[in-house]
């Protein structure tokens, strides 16, 4: 089932928010994974200035919330991304390439928060300050580390 909705970005906030006008929802992005129990694979945002996965905004429980991503493969997914949003920033002053890449940044930082926030909920890492000051962290091992990627990514 397709979902549609808009995104709006707030100046005030420095972020994108949802907005729903058939719902009456603002900034309600777990609307659709935890209110009403849809399970979502993929959420892409397109704008004037390009194009971005934004589905760790929507599903913040990807164990819980998300569908199998298997329409293609996540690097070639990536690629098509930045491939739409270098298309639609051909000939964007340096200014204006400048303040869209912070906006990116910013965002990215944004959607990893959610994914930390919900491998801490899943007990797959521990959060930063569950540690006491001075205390180093366990050894893990390349391995282990892979079995955490991949678990995630389920």
């Amino acid at each position: 089932m397709l979902q549609v909705f808009t995104e709006v970005f707030s100046v005030h906030a420095n972020r994108w928010i949802h907005v729903d006008v058939c719902e009456e929802a603002f900034d309600q992005p777990r609307l659709y994974t935890e209110g009403w129990g849809k399970k979502i694979a993929y959420c892409i945002a397109f704008s004037h200035d390009g194009a971005a996965d934004v589905t760790r905004r929507y599903v913040r429980n990807p164990r819980r919330h998300g569908l199998p991503r298997t329409k293609c493969p996540e690097e070639v997914l990536l690629f098509i991304m930045n491939d739409i949003r270098a298309k639609r920033r051909e000939g964007l002053s340096p200014e204006d390439l400048r303040r869209l890449e912070k906006e990116d940044r910013e965002e990215e930082k944004e959607l990893r928060t959610y994914e930390i926030k919900s491998m801490v909920a899943d007990g797959l890492i521990e959060p930063r300050s569950s540690r006491k000051e001075g205390e180093k962290r366990p050894r893990q091992s390349g391995l282990s580390l892979l079995m955490l990627h991949d678990v995630w990514r389920v």
